[in-house]
């Protein structure tokens, strides 16, 4: 079948291949599914090619296809990897408000149980950014209120050879793009965890405000 097909060049990493084999489906009048869909845009992750991975993405919302956390997760990856990292936050909190990544929050922890490296990485970016712009209309970590970000990345016992992917990806992740501004330390009780302090992530969100709204945090903690 063509979805076999197109599954098959996604795993070899044959784009090209994949991309060409869904024109023919069009051309031949067969409707692609969404697992057709999926296995194209994962093709075009491991080629590198965010755009078209974006364009398919697109292509199925004109088909009024629901993409599902397989087609988000692949999306997000292809972006991701290529260094569009704020279109990667664009994907990912498109598939939040769809109902996807929804049990990622338990309180005041973040559970990453189950994503792949670039989802997580992606995730933890968007928690950030919530934190310095304050949404309304989606839960955001507030250090004041919830004290320290608790991020759970497992120990990597369902990874392939029982090797952890998530929390060095994580740890290196805080340490490069955030200059090792913030805090990010391993649970001395749990392996599986990582602790970011909240004194650590206050005085990180507190130098990313605008200079006028940190005057106006100032004004209501004296009023």
């Amino acid at each position: 079948t063509y979805s076999a097909a197109i599954s098959a060049c996604e795993k070899g990493g044959e784009w090209e291949k994949a991309l060409a084999l869904l024109a023919e489906m069009r051309d031949r009048e067969i409707e692609p599914d969404v697992i057709t869909y999926s296995a194209a845009i994962s093709a075009c992750e491991k080629g590198g090619e965010w755009e078209k991975a974006l364009a398919l993405l697109a292509e199925m919302r004109d088909r009024e296809m629901e993409p599902d956390v397989i087609t988000y997760s692949a999306a997000i990856s292809a972006c991701e990897q290529s260094e569009q990292l704020d279109r990667a936050s664009d994907v990912f909190l498109e598939a939040l408000s769809e109902g996807f990544f929804a049990t990622l929050w338990d309180k005041k922890d973040v559970d990453l149980h189950g994503l792949i490296v670039p989802v997580a990485r992606t995730a933890i970016r968007s928690i950030l950014t919530d934190m310095i712009t304050c949404p309304p209309d989606r839960h955001f970590h507030d250090s004041a209120k919830d004290g320290d970000l608790v991020i759970i990345t497992g120990r990597g016992t369902h990874s392939a050879g029982g090797e952890a992917l998530l929390r060095p990806a994580l740890t290196a992740m805080f340490h490069r793009d955030l200059k090792g501004e913030v805090e990010c330390r391993e649970d001395a009780q749990n392996p599986g965890r990582l602790i970011i302090p909240a004194a650590s992530l206050e005085a990180w969100v507190a130098r990313r405000r605008p200079a006028h709204e940190r005057s106006d945090d100032v004004a209501s903690s004296t009023t």
